[in-house]
């Protein structure tokens, strides 16, 4: 079959896309788009890490500075205590030992004092305290230092 010089020339000049570079061009999207699938998991797992150690340290600062605004005189400054629940927490319920956290968990918080002596490395008239508070996968430990003089 003859052809038209116009219609042979028209036909060779075509730009196009062939089947194979279509093909291969949905296969790099498809592998762009879990990656960015990937990404969008793994934030979302790190947010609820952080939002969990957020929740675990803002207890565990609370618990630190109600204990560091008791007066010296109080007991809870004056003499050795390990472990001992901390309570007070939860603001809706005074005798609570723990608080749940919407997201994050259900958290408690414990602390140990430590009235200084010569023995122990800390100094005379200064008491260690020690907070630990626990939840939602983690565990939050700070500590800090009250005098009693």
């Amino acid at each position: 079959m003859l052809m038209k010089p116009d219609m042979e020339k028209h036909l060779h000049n075509q730009a196009g896309f062939t089947l194979l570079e279509l093909m291969i061009a949905i296969v790099l999207m498809t592998i762009a788009v879990f990656a960015v699938i990937n990404l969008q998991v793994v934030a979302i797992r790190s947010n609820g890490i952080a939002n969990g150690l957020s929740s675990a340290t803002a207890l565990a600062e609370t618990v630190l500075d109600n204990m560091m605004s008791l007066d010296v005189s109080d007991a809870k400054i004056n003499t050795n205590a390990t472990n001992i629940p901390a309570n007070h927490i939860d603001p809706a319920n005074p005798n609570a030992t723990s608080i749940t956290v919407p997201g994050a968990g259900t958290y408690s918080a414990t602390y140990t004092t430590l009235v200084g002596t010569s023995a122990n490395g800390v100094p005379s008239n200064v008491t260690k305290i020690t907070v630990t508070a626990t939840g939602g996968g983690h565990t939050v430990t700070i500590c800090g230092f009250k005098r009693t003089v």
